[in-house]
């Protein structure tokens, strides 16, 4: 059962993304996209670090890299380095132990991470229009729908479950 949860998630957030024709149906090296991502890991540990308060500067400096990345400033770098299995093997590494460290970051925070998650997986399926995404034509970044409204995790937090 394990198994089969972790299949459901990874598979559902999958079908998402070729669902907004952000990726292939068949997963394929694509540099351009590699670079968008790792420029997507970095504006979300921003965030983090913003609401945390602590880092004058830090963040700011972190958004500028992760819009270089977004922008593909780095991506004939990152085509370059998909010729070297150790890189690929290497990225696959750190984007799974990111995985796995943002669900314990979650749980140290005593969120309810699954219902978190279901209630981001049901607000980014919300954006499409129709079934249809609206990708921002430079970034490649799904557009929010007029009249989106962003999930509310008050809930899932340790003080929402109390």
């Amino acid at each position: 059962q394990r198994n089969q949860m972790s299949e459901n998630l990874i598979e559902k957030t999958s079908q998402w993304f070729v669902a907004a024709g952000q990726q292939p149906a068949k997963p394929e090296p694509n540099a351009a996209q590699i670079a968008f991502y790792i420029g997507m890991q970095l504006e979300e540990l921003a965030e983090k670090l913003e609401a945390l308060k602590l880092f004058t500067g830090v963040p700011e400096i972190m958004q500028k890299v992760s819009a270089e990345f977004k922008r593909g400033d780095w991506t004939g770098h990152i085509q370059h380095m998909l010729s070297d299995p150790g890189t690929m093997e290497a990225m696959l590494d750190a984007d799974m132990d990111l995985l796995w460290v943002s669900i314990g970051a979650a749980r140290a925070q005593g969120a309810d991470v699954s219902g978190a998650y279901e209630a981001v997986t049901e607000a980014n399926w919300d954006k499409f229009i129709n079934g249809v995404a609206k990708l921002h034509p430079e970034t490649g970044k799904v557009l929010k729908r007029p009249g989106w409204v962003a999930p509310n995790l008050a809930p899932y937090t340790y003080m929402g479950q109390e």
